[in-house]
């Protein structure tokens, strides 16, 4: 039960905010239905961290320094691309960046190996937001 109220209280008070950038497929092969459906489960994934607030889509970069300030927050940035390989597999790339002044801090490479490309993005969508959250230490309070 402790654990749980200690769960509750971290999403309640969120200590960092992300911001997603565009998601982008450079080659052009997965098309829009797939960059949508990435940054669907992205944010998903993103909204069901504790302790992270998750910035708008459409937010002005003033109004994501002013929640920062007024919430003291850290604040990053996770800048995603697209990638379909030969062979069915579908690789990920995550930039790590500081937020606003957008900073690289680290990036992030998955891939995962099958015909189904939306199985894949909702496969590496939460493993990608889990990467993020231990590399820029989210966890912790």
């Amino acid at each position: 039960m402790g654990r749980a109220v200690v769960a509750l209280e971290t999403r309640a008070r969120p200590r960092v905010y992300v911001s997603l950038g565009a998601i982008r497929d450079p080659a052009g092969r997965l098309g829009a239905a797939a960059e949508a459906l990435a940054e669907r489960e992205l944010r998903a994934a993103l909204a069901e961290t504790g302790g992270v607030l998750v910035a708008p889509k459409g937010e002005s970069l003033e109004e994501g320094c002013a929640i920062i300030r007024r919430k003291g927050l850290k604040a990053y940035q996770l800048s995603v691309s697209l990638k379909a390989e030969p062979g069915g597999d579908l690789s990920m790339s995550v930039l790590l960046l500081n937020f606003p002044d957008r900073t690289l801090i680290g990036d992030l490479a998955l891939s995962a190996q099958g015909t189904d490309t939306e199985g894949l993005i909702r496969l590496l969508a939460p493993i990608a937001v889990e990467r993020a959250a231990k590399t820029l230490d989210w966890s912790q309070p």
